[in-house]
């Protein structure tokens, strides 16, 4: 019996890798062809924003269990994936580019600023604002 849990667990275990692979990639797809639309990226722009968007779902993968230990440093560390991710977009952009991703920056930094103050004036503690600037509409 343990053999067989045994060679179930590892006839299993590449496949869950594979599908979670495969779900990334298409997460990474998404993202790429969003900031394409939005940047008018050329290809090696897309290329490197789609590696970009790729380390950064893995990345926010391997952070998941931390999520259930300690919400609060999740919550940090997944902020500050995501101002590094933004920052490597924003390295691979051209100046024009690079104007137009500021002028984005800077307005969901206002969204942000409004959203926190609200929730603070409400009440709301420190983590469920982190949770709230997480999950707004980017």
């Amino acid at each position: 019996m343990r053999k067989f849990i045994f060679f179930l667990f590892c006839s299993l275990t590449p496949l869950i890798a594979f599908s979670q692979s495969k779900l990334f990639a298409q997460q990474a797809q998404q993202a790429a062809a969003s900031y394409q639309q939005i940047y008018k990226l050329n290809s090696e722009q897309q290329q490197q924003v789609l590696q970009i968007q790729q380390q950064y779902l893995e990345k926010q993968a391997e952070l998941s269990p931390l999520e259930g230990k300690n919400l609060d440093r999740y919550l940090s560390k997944k902020i500050g994936l995501r101002k590094i991710t933004e920052r490597s977009v924003y390295k691979i952009l051209n100046k024009e580019q690079q104007m137009l991703f500021t002028k984005k920056q800077d307005e969901l930094a206002q969204k942000e600023a409004t959203l926190k103050a609200k929730l603070k004036k409400q009440g709301v503690s420190q983590t469920d604002i982190k949770k709230a600037l997480l999950n707004m509409d980017i």
